[in-house]
């Protein structure tokens, strides 16, 4: 019989996915606020690719436990 561990990523709960969307959302807030300098300079790329690449994994993980808390559940 395998076990699998059961972390927020794979079996998360409603109060799991509110805070990761939370925090996703004030992360990338103030990612962008910090590489346009508070909206005063436009939002180039090539100044900021590894921020801009910072924001595209932690979306991926963010749809990722979209995607696992809207998962039919197994009956175990």
């Amino acid at each position: 019989m395998e076990k699998t561990r059961k972390t927020f990523v794979s079996h998360p709960t409603k109060k799991h996915l509110l805070i990761v969307i939370t925090i996703w959302i004030v992360g990338s807030l103030l990612l962008v606020c910090a590489m346009t300098n508070f909206f005063q300079r436009s939002l180039v790329l090539s100044e900021n690719i590894g921020l801009l690449f910072l924001i595209g994994i932690s979306a991926s993980v963010v749809i990722e436990v979209q995607v696992n808390y809207f998962k039919p559940k197994k009956v175990e």
